[in-house]
């Protein structure tokens, strides 16, 4: 649909307007993309799962595209054409009734994790419970709970949400994703569940952990024919002389630097350590385009011969 879009306006989103007079049909297509649209978006805002199952390779890009350039020519074309009945949640007027301004001012309190600290609002709620801590005795414990998460769970929320937003959502395309349940607790999802929550709370070597899992995965089971036997490293440098493609990743790399952060050496600073969040936040980036570059079939088993 996005490659149609991008035809009709030869890939300029000036041209939109004049694409939707000249062919009407188009409107459909635009409507079916934005509605795309703001699922992901509300995917990517709301969602505990940080994947998109049975996705084609582009069509996260494709859709991130349409949302990066073209949202705003399609709303600016709103007041000249009656399209209002194709747009998702999007007022088609600027002459609002009454109701519907106040309607407007009440989605504006509406959270949104882009524009929104949630960490801020927690606070300022915890900063209005404590003005009525002496008045009632159940803010006051409220007071002293959230005291104990903070200093002694050592709950940082402001630092969650950060890493949240460091995690992207991946789109993991059918041949990968088949092989999956998308609630199987030993799975690729489970596993890349396991790297958000992780990462999230702050245990960057239990992540970088579930990173290398990940690797392993696809390389024993989605580049190879289920090879559990061959030492990892092996089995990549073997796989990347098949697939020269994946050399680009330095993947044997990650996994001699991820062994010596979980096995310990006693060579590594403290900088080194702290390296670790970056480490883990270029892999998971990595698994994306892993991902989107197995085979979709598998050479025989035993060959290294790329399909």
């Amino acid at each position: 649909m996005f490659r149609a879009l991008e035809s009709a306006t030869t890939s300029n989103p000036q041209k939109l307007e004049e694409a939707l007079r000249s062919d009407p049909s188009l409107t459909h297509i635009v409507r079916e993309l934005h509605t795309l649209f703001l699922r992901i978006e509300d995917h990517r805002k709301r969602s505990k799962r940080r994947v998109i199952p049975q996705a084609h390779p582009e069509f996260l890009d494709a859709i991130s595209r349409y949302g990066g350039s073209w949202t705003d020519s399609w709303l600016a074309t709103l007041p000249e054409i009656d399209l209002s009945d194709l747009l998702i949640g999007v007022p088609a007027s600027t002459n609002s009734e009454p109701d519907d301004a106040m309607e407007e001012e009440e989605e504006l309190w509406d959270f949104d994790p882009d524009s929104h600290s949630a960490a801020d609002h927690v606070d300022g709620v915890m900063e209005n419970a404590s003005y009525k801590s002496n008045e009632y005795p159940f803010f006051s414990r409220a007071e002293q709970a959230w005291t104990w998460l903070r200093e002694t769970m050592d709950i940082d929320l402001s630092d969650m949400e950060a890493r949240w937003r460091e995690i992207p959502v991946l789109a993991v395309k059918e041949s990968v994703s088949n092989k999956h349940g998308i609630n199987e607790q030993k799975s690729l999802y489970a596993y890349l569940d396991n790297v958000r929550k992780a990462y999230v709370a702050g245990a960057d070597l239990a992540a970088l952990a579930m990173c290398r899992s990940i690797t392993e995965i696809l390389f024993r089971f989605h580049y190879n024919q289920k090879d559990e036997k061959t030492n990892l490293t092996l089995l990549v440098e073997k796989t990347i002389q098949a697939r020269p493609q994946l050399a680009k990743y330095n993947i044997v790399k990650k996994l001699y630097e991820a062994n010596k952060l979980m096995h310990f050496s006693g060579s590594i600073d403290a900088e080194r350590w702290r390296d670790v969040r970056v480490l883990v936040r270029n892999w998971f980036l990595i698994l994306n385009e892993l991902v989107a570059l197995t085979p979709n079939e598998l050479p025989p088993l035993g060959s290294t011969e790329v399909t």
